[in-house]
């Protein structure tokens, strides 16, 4: 019988501004990804209901610059956090793939769980 004893090397390779090294740094990498995602959609969730806060009627100017400003905010980071996870995937690697869509399918589970909350407790006062 003849064994077989190969062993997969790990190649370093370079993401975005960390270069993963070993397993261990990919790992980190991987977590980072699926917290980013996670956030990715809260912050989506966030935005909209911003959106519906800034269309209601608000008197003070200064309340609606806040509101503009931190609509503003928001978006710049969702849309800093699109770029990061879109250039994390052109890398390729399976684990960077899987751990960016499942950071951002929990993410948009979890905001979509909300999203239902609110719904039922519109209709509940109503």
């Amino acid at each position: 019988m003849i064994e077989s004893k190969e062993t997969v090397e790990f190649t370093s390779f370079q993401l975005l501004f960390f270069t993963v090294q070993d397993r261990l740094d990919l790992m980190f990498a991987c977590i980072g990804l699926f917290v980013l995602g996670l956030l990715h959609e809260v912050f989506k969730r966030f935005q909209l209901k911003l959106c519906t806060l800034n269309e209601s009627n608000s008197r003070s100017t200064k309340r609606k610059s806040l509101k503009h400003l931190l609509d503003s905010l928001v978006y710049g980071s969702q849309l800093s956090f699109s770029y990061i996870l879109m250039l994390s995937v052109m890398t390729l690697n399976v684990y960077i793939v899987a751990s960016s869509l499942i950071g951002c399918s929990l993410g948009y589970f979890i905001s979509l769980d909300s999203k239902r909350k609110e719904k039922k407790s519109t209709e509940a006062r109503l």
